[in-house]
């Protein structure tokens, strides 16, 4: 994505102010496609195998001060990966409207994956902690502001 990026710069600095290309669409975006889907589908594997299972299994559920809530660190640290590959499609601010929602699209599946598959693990964590998950028992993981913790929300 880092050749991308330069041939977007070549692109904004030297041919958009070309009359013959000022008002048309570029095309360079098109032959990158491959390459973002790839590195769209590497982050979705990443995120969901690797990172997600580091972070559960170095979670702290750290209890706040003035509260007897336990509070998880793993929540701020997949939301701070889904934004670092938020972050990198937004870099590249792609000028053609199909292709930029074929890459949301597919960063919206990673995030439905990504949550799903967080969703059973700390499920399996609760049951773990606390035995058999009863009515009596509430368990919850609070997603409210993230952005407390210095980190910022997945969406600007």
């Amino acid at each position: 994505m880092g050749f991308q990026m330069t041939v977007k710069f070549v692109y904004d600095k030297k041919i958009s102010h070309i009359p013959e290309y000022e008002n048309s669409l570029p095309d360079y975006p098109k032959w990158f496609e491959p390459f973002v889907m790839k590195h769209l589908q590497e982050s979705d594997s990443k995120i969901k195998n690797s990172f997600l299972i580091k972070s559960l299994d170095k979670d702290t559920f750290t209890v706040q001060p003035n509260s007897s809530i336990k509070h998880s660190s793993s929540v701020i640290d997949i939301f701070s990966s889904l934004r670092a590959t938020y972050d990198s499609l937004d870099k590249m601010k792609c000028p053609i409207p199909a292709l930029r929602d074929k890459y949301h699209n597919r960063f919206c599946e990673t995030i439905d994956a990504v949550l799903i598959e967080y969703t059973k693990r700390i499920i399996e964590v609760f049951k773990k902690g606390l035995g058999t998950l009863t009515s009596e028992t509430t368990s919850c993981v609070i997603l409210c502001n993230p952005g407390r913790n210095s980190h910022s929300a997945l969406i600007p």
